[in-house]
């Protein structure tokens, strides 16, 4: 699933999420229409501006990707329950990425989980070397093994793991977690952080992992999102 990641209307990839670092891409509605021609269904709508204002800015950007026949999970900024209607019900993103609002409000997160099902929200595991952090990787929250047990009581069904300590680095993807996690966890799983090349593609696929989100490797043009995507299906 190609990621973009979006910052003042533009596409961008940071790396470990820091401002000012990394790609600075271009439109997103240009990334996404070569995207389309290419036959590729799902995007990743990272609203980098809205984790940082604590609200989702880029709404516009994410009705316009809806609009061309897109699948879109949508994250960043998600910190109400009015946020999460106006992008599943006004909006139609298939899915929302929440992290902070897991630990700011649980009984909420329980709550639009009931109301939606556990599978249109996703929980956020953005972790730096074991541990959960939150408002756009700015505090350190919880351990990875403690946001387990908090999310599956809480009805989701789907996690994001990010491994920030390699995004945007072109490092690996953190297979040694990933197993771990697919050995504890038995419901959706998606991976972001350092994937590089086709082995990591390859290695997530057989580790049972559902999702690969795709960056930098994607944007920087080392990685086919569609070859990727054919080559992960046989394993």
């Amino acid at each position: 699933m190609p990621s973009l990641d979006l910052e003042a209307g533009r596409v961008v990839k940071r790396v470990e999420g820091v401002k000012g670092t990394g790609l600075v891409v271009g439109s997103p509605l240009e990334v996404a229409k070569r995207l389309w021609e290419k036959g590729v269904e799902w995007l990743h709508v990272v609203d980098l501006d809205g984790a940082e204002a604590g609200k989702p800015v880029n709404v516009g950007i994410a009705e316009s990707l809806v609009r061309m026949g897109f699948h879109v999970q949508y994250g960043g900024g998600i910190r109400a329950k009015e946020h999460v209607e106006l992008l599943l019900d006004k909006i139609g993103v298939e899915r929302v990425v929440i992290g902070t609002l897991v630990h700011r409000n649980p009984r909420l997160v329980e709550d639009v989980v009931e109301e939606y099902g556990g599978d249109r929200i996703v929980a956020a595991l953005d972790a730096k070397w074991g541990m959960v952090v939150i408002e756009g990787w700015r505090k350190e929250a919880k351990s990875l093994r403690d946001m387990l047990d908090l999310v599956y009581g809480l009805g989701v069904r789907q996690i994001l793991y990010t491994s920030v300590e390699r995004e945007g680095k072109l490092t690996g993807a953190d297979l040694e977690r990933v197993a771990w996690l697919r050995g504890v966890w038995p419901y959706g799983l998606q991976y972001a952080g350092g994937i590089a090349t086709i082995d990591d593609i390859l290695g997530l696929a057989e580790l049972g992992v559902d999702a690969a989100i795709l960056g930098m490797a994607f944007h920087a043009g080392l990685l086919d999102v569609v070859e990727a995507s054919v080559l992960a299906a046989r394993v």
